[in-house]
C-alpha cells in the first residue's frame, strides 16, 4: 500500500463524516432530536439458546444486526469476518471462491475434503452445517448474526471447538411490510433484494419471503480473456410461521442458492529455474522438440489481477435447505423440536499453473446430503434461580467428491520421439471419495443463582461419531489402479465440559470466569496416495481458560466489553503438501502437534453525542506450536517455530457514524469502517512467497432517508485504499514448480436505492 494514498483516502473518508457534522439544522432539528435516544440499544441474543442481553452472556460474542450489515455495505459472511476481530473466512487453495475456510481464535479447517471436520460450526437459525462448501452465505433479509468464539460445544450441535456461528433470519410478523433495494456499482454490480412480510391470518398464520440477485464482473482475466472474479448468484428464502395457539409455534423455512461463478481471480508468483531433469525437465525437453515454450517463469504475469491459465475457470453451487421448528411452552418450560435437511452440489474448475501448459488442472465435484433432529428442553426451576437447557442431538450425513487431476498432462499428448527420452510417467489420476457419518449427542447446561448477583454456570456434553469412509483412485493415461476400493470405518465418543462463574457488581457490570473444553472428530485422510494411507486420524481437543468484563457506563453511552482467554490444543490435525520423487503434491492428513494459543477481544461502543456512535474492537491471537511430530512433519518445513495458518496475531476495526434530521421528512447517515489483520500465512509450512503482510480496508458510506420509512438513497465505498491483498495460495515449487495465489476484490464504488413499506 502507498503510505500517501492512504492518508489521502482515509482523510477524504473521515471528512465525510465530519461534513455531514457540520450541515446546518434545519428548523425541526429540535423537535427531531427530541426523539432521538443518545443510549446505547440493548443487543439482544440467544448464545446459551435463550434471549437474554448481549451483556448478560459469560461468552466472547460479536453480534451483527441487519442494520449493522446495511451500514457497513456487508453482503457475505466472509465481508463481515473482515471486520470481526479474531475471526477469519478466507478461500480454500485449490478450490478457490466455492469453500470457506472459517477461523476462530487459531482454530478452524484447513482442508475442506468431506473426510475432513470443520473446526467451527455455522448454523443458520439453529440447522447444522456439515460442510463448508456454499458457506458464504448470502446476507439478506436477517435479524442478526452472533460469532461466538471459544468452545461451544455444550449448547451447540457438533464441532465447535474453534467457535460458532449463529446467524438468525427474519421471522415472519403479524404486520404487511416490504423491502426492495437495487445497487449498482464498479464492474457492472447489478444487485436486487427484496422482501415481504404478509399477515395471512391475523395473530395467527404469516409468511415472509425473500429473494437476492447479485452479479459483478470479475476485476481480472485469464489467458482467453475471460473474467475471473466474478459474481453471479440468485438466493431465496421463504418461511411460513403458524401459531394456532398461545402456547404453540411452528415454522416452517425453505431455502435456495444458485451460484454460477467464474473462478477466482489468481496469479501465479514465481517459477524457478529448474535443471533439465525430473518431470518438469522430461517435460519440457518434449515441448523443446515439439516447438513449444517451455514452463518457465515467462509464465508469471506482472500484472497480479491477470494470468495465462487457459483452462478450468469457474465455481459453481446449488444449495437447499428446508427446516422444520415446533415450540411448545407452558409455565416457565419450553419444548423445541429442530427438524431439517440441507444438500448442496458443488463444482469447480481451475488451473492454478496460470499457463497454457497443463501442469496441473482440476476439476472437482461434490454432493452432500444431511439430516439433523435436535430437541432442546429450557426451564427455570427453583423459585427461578436455575435456568437451564437440555437437550438431543442427531445428526447424518452422506458425501461424495469426485474428479481429474490432471498433472503435467503434455508428456501423453504431445508426439514423442523415439529414445533417448523416458517413458512418460503417468501421475494424472482420477479421485472417487465417499463417507457416511452419523453423530448422537445429549448435552445440559444450567445457571444458579447462588446470590443475587453471583451465577454459577455447568454444562455437560456426550458425542459419539460413526464415520464410514471410501475411496478409489485410477490413472486416466495409462492402464492402472492407484488405490484399490479401500474402506475405512471409526468410531469417536467425547465428553465435554463447562463450568463458570459470573458477578454483577452493578446493574452495569459483570464479570466472569469460565473453562471448557472442545471437540472436533477425527477424519480419514483424504488425500491418500495408496489404499494403505487411507487412514484415520484421531479427534482434537483444546481447553480454553476465559475471563471477561461486561459493562455499559456513563449513563448508557459507553460499553466496554474485555474478554481474555488460555487455550490448550491438543492432536491437532495437520494438513501438509509435499512432493514425492515424480514431482507429484502429496498431502498427508495426521494428529501431529500441541499448541498453546493465549489472546482476547477488547470491543467498544460510545455515543458521546447526539447523533454520534462510535465503535472500536481489537483481537489479540497469539498461538504458538509446543509441540510437532517429525514423523509426520518431516520434509514440509513445520517446525514448533511455525506460524498458524489463516490466523492473524492482531485484528483491529475501527468505525464513525453521525445520523442527523436535514428536514422534517429525511434524515441524514454517514458512516466509515476501518479495519486491519497483521500478517496471514496461508499454508502450514509459512511459504513466504503466499504470506499476507499486514493490510487495512477502508469503507464508507452516505446516505439520505425517510425518517418514517419509505425512500432512501446511499454512496458507499468498499476497500477505497485499493488493497491488493490474498485471500488463499498454494506452493508447490517442491512439486510442481510454481507458487499461486488468489486475490480479493479491489476498490469498488456503488449507489443503493431502497424503498421500504
Amino acid at each position: 500500500m502507498q503510505p500517501m494514498k492512504s492518508r489521502t483516502v482515509l482523510g477524504s473518508a473521515i471528512g465525510v463524516v465530519l461534513a455531514a457534522a457540520l450541515l446546518p439544522a434545519r428548523e425541526a432539528r429540535a423537535a427531531e432530536a427530541a426523539e432521538t435516544t443518545s443510549l446505547l440499544k440493548e443487543i439482544t441474543v440467544t448464545a446459551r439458546k435463550r434471549e437474554e442481553s448481549l451483556q448478560l452472556v459469560p461468552v466472547s460474542v460479536t453480534a451483527v444486526s441487519a442494520e449493522d450489515l446495511e451500514v457497513q455495505s456487508l453482503n457475505s459472511l466472509k465481508e463481515v469476518a473482515q471486520f470481526t476481530p479474531n475471526f477469519t473466512i478466507s478461500n480454500q487453495g485449490q478450490a478457490g471462491s466455492s469453500v470457506g475456510l472459517v477461523y476462530i481464535r487459531g482454530i478452524g479447517q484447513s482442508d475442506p475434503l468431506p473426510t475432513n471436520e470443520p473446526g467451527v460450526g455455522i448454523y443458520l437459525d439453529g440447522v447444522y452445517y456439515g460442510r463448508m462448501q456454499g458457506i458464504d452465505l448470502d446476507m439478506m433479509d436477517l435479524e442478526r448474526i452472533e460469532i461466538l468464539r471459544g468452545p461451544q460445544g455444550t449448547l451447540f450441535g457438533k464441532n465447535t471447538i474453534g467457535g460458532a456461528v449463529s446467524i438468525v433470519s427474519a421471522k415472519p410478523a403479524d404486520e404487511f411490510q416490504g423491502r426492495v433495494k437495487l445497487t449498482a456499482g464498479r464492474y457492472e454490480r447489478r444487485d436486487a433484494v427484496a422482501s415481504v412480510n404478509l399477515p395471512l391470518v391475523a395473530d395467527r398464520l404469516a409468511l415472509r419471503v425473500a429473494g437476492s440477485s447479485r452479479h459483478s464482473d470479475g476485476f481480472g482475466h485469464d489467458g482467453n480473456g475471460a473474467d475471473m472474479g466474478s459474481i453471479d448468484n440468485l438466493s431465496g428464502r421463504a418461511t411460513l410461521l403458524a401459531t394456532p395457539s398461545d402456547s404453540f409455534e411452528l415454522l416452517l423455512a425453505l431455502d435456495v442458492t444458485k451460484v454460477r461463478e467464474n473462478g477466482p481471480v489468481r496469479d501465479v508468483l514465481a517459477i524457478p529455474t529448474r535443471p533439465a531433469s525430473g518431470i518438469i525437465g522430461l517435460l519440457n525437453a518434449l515441448r523443446g522438440l515439439n516447438g513449444l515454450p517451455p514452463y518457465d517463469d515467462r509464465w508469471v504475469n506482472e500484472d497480479p489481477f491477470n494470468s495465462f491459465a487457459t483452462e478450468g475457470n469457474l465455481s459453481e453451487n446449488d444449495l437447499h435447505g428446508a427446516s422444520l421448528t415446533a415450540t411448545w411452552s407452558w409455565d416457565s418450560y419450553a419444548l423445541k423440536s429442530i427438524t431439517a435437511y440441507r444438500d448442496s452440489d458443488t463444482y469447480y474448475c481451475v488451473d492454478p499453473d496460470g499457463s497454457p501448459v497443463t501442469i496441473i488442472d482440476q476439476c472437482i465435484s461434490t454432493t452432500h446430503h444431511q439430516f439433523s433432529q435436535e430437541f432442546q428442553l429450557n426451564g427455570q426451576s427453583f423459585d427461578d434461580r436455575l435456568s437451564w437447557v437440555a437437550g438431543l442431538f442427531y445428526f447424518t450425513e452422506q458425501a461424495h467428491t469426485w474428479g481429474d487431476i490432471f498433472v503435467i498432462t503434455d508428456v501423453f499428448t504431445l508426439p514423442r520421439p523415439t529414445p533417448p527420452l523416458p517413458p512418460p510417467i503417468d501421475i494424472t489420476f482420477s479421485n472417487d471419495i465417499r463417507i457416511d457419518n452419523e453423530s448422537y449427542a445429549a448435552y445440559a447446561q444450567g445457571t444458579y443463582a447462588l446470590s443475587d448477583r453471583l451465577g454459577l454456570t455447568a454444562g455437560l456434553r456426550y458425542t459419539s461419531e460413526d464415520k464410514q469412509g471410501e475411496i478409489f483412485r485410477n490413472r486416466i493415461f495409462t492402464p492402472g489402479v492407484i488405490i484399490p476400493f479401500t474402506q475405512n470405518s471409526k468410531s469417536w465418543d467425547k465428553l465435554s465440559p463447562r463450568l463458570g462463574l459470573d458477578f454483577r457488581w452493578t446493574p452495569e457490570i459483570m464479570t466472569y470466569v469460565s473453562v471448557a473444553q472442545g471437540y472436533k472428530a477425527g477424519g480419514f485422510n483424504g488425500q491418500a496416495s495408496r489404499n494403505d494411507a487411507f487412514t484415520a486420524y484421531d479427534a482434537e481437543t483444546a481447553w480454553t481458560y476465559e475471563a471477561g468484563l461486561r459493562s455499559d457506563l456513563l449513563d448508557g453511552r459507553l460499553r466496554f466489553n474485555v474478554t481474555a482467554f488460555y487455550s490448550q490444543y491438543e492432536d491437532i490435525q495437520f494438513t501438509v503438501i509435499q512432493g514425492n520423487a515424480q514431482g507429484e503434491p502429496i498431502s498427508t492428513v495426521q494428529n501431529a502437534g500441541k499448541a498453546e494459543i493465549k489472546g482476547g477481544e477488547i470491543e467498544l461502543v460510545a455515543v458521546p453525542a447526539e447523533g454520534w456512535t462510535f465503535n472500536a474492537a481489537v483481537g489479540l491471537t497469539d498461538a504458538n506450536y509446543t509441540r510437532v511430530n517429525p514423523e509426520v512433519t518431516a520434509g514440509s518445513g513445520v517446525t514448533t517455530d511455525s506460524h498458524f495458518i489463516k490466523t492473524p496475531k492482531w485484528s483491529l476495526t475501527l468505525s464513525g457514524q453521525y445520523e442527523r434530521p436535514v428536514s422534517e421528512r429525511l434524515g441524514l447517515l454517514a458512516r466509515v469502517d476501518y479495519a486491519y489483520k497483521s500478517k496471514i500465512y496461508h499454508d502450514a509450512a509459512n511459504s513466504p512467497l503466499i504470506v499476507q503482510s499486514a493490510y487495512p480496508l477502508l469503507n464508507a458510506r452516505l446516505g439520505l432517508k425517510e425518517r418514517d420509512g419509505g425512500w432512501s438513497l446511499a454512496v458507499f465505498g468498499t476497500n477505497l485504499t485499493d488493497e491488493h491483498y490474498i485471500v488463499a495460495g498454494t506452493d508447490f515449487r517442491t512439486s510442481l514448480g510454481f507458487a499461486e495465489v488468489q486475490y480479493a476484490r479491489p476498490r469498488e464504488w456503488g449507489v443503493s436505492v431502497e424503498y421500504t413499506w
